[in-house]
């Protein structure tokens, strides 16, 4: 990260945008933070310093737009990681490797005791309850 700070006429703008040219010519994936209603502006006269490849790694941002691209690439706060079956096979492995440190061990893993599980996981994510708040609660 980088702040580059001066007076009016200092050259900063040209300072930053030959920055961004050292880096989209190394293919570096960077990104220029402004206020918003600075945003469109800049985007414009970057456009004519830089060559035709740089949105493939560099992007005029604002605060709104940073925000809105990391939920995007991360899914926010509600990221599937999974799809429903990887879920299930993945809770169903590792049940049927726990399962002899079991107080109760079930003879075998059936779909059903999975489907028990996940539905019971979502309902604890959806109170905000981590395995920590409920170790908490236990003692």
């Amino acid at each position: 990260m980088k702040l580059i700070t001066g007076d009016w006429g200092s050259g900063k703008t040209t300072r930053v945008a030959e920055a961004i040219a050292d880096a989209v010519r190394a293919g570096t994936p960077c990104f220029l933070i402004v206020p918003e209603q600075q945003t469109v502006t800049c985007e414009d006269l970057l456009a004519g310093w830089l060559p035709p490849s740089a949105p493939l790694c560099f992007e005029v941002t604002n605060f709104t737009r940073l925000a809105d691209t990391v939920f995007r690439k991360t899914g926010g706060i509600a990221a599937r990681i999974a799809d429903a079956e990887v879920e299930q096979l993945t809770m169903w492995r590792t049940l049927t490797a726990v399962s002899g440190g079991l107080r109760r061990p079930p003879k075998r893993v059936e779909v059903g005791v999975v489907s028990s599980l996940r539905r019971a996981v979502r309902e604890l994510r959806a109170m905000c309850l981590t395995p920590d708040k409920l170790i908490a609660l236990s003692g």
